[in-house]
């Protein structure tokens, strides 16, 4: 990451369109993947009596 972003041979302007396309292009995949760890933990709270399914549930989410 830090190669692809390096600052030292950069102008400070084109860091900061570098840096706004890189958040702008990562936010999507971020919400994608906390909706599914959230949905994971749910379903192991919810499957807290069935012990294999609790387990296989925690294991996924972490």
């Amino acid at each position: 990451m830090y190669l692809a972003y390096n600052p030292a041979n950069m102008s400070q302007a084109f860091y900061v369109e570098t840096m706004q396309h890189a958040i702008h292009v990562m936010l999507p995949l971020a919400v994608v993947l906390n909706l599914g760890l959230f949905f994971t933990i749910v379903s192991a709270v919810l499957a807290r009596r069935d012990r294999l399914s609790f387990y296989l549930s925690i294991a996924a989410s972490i």
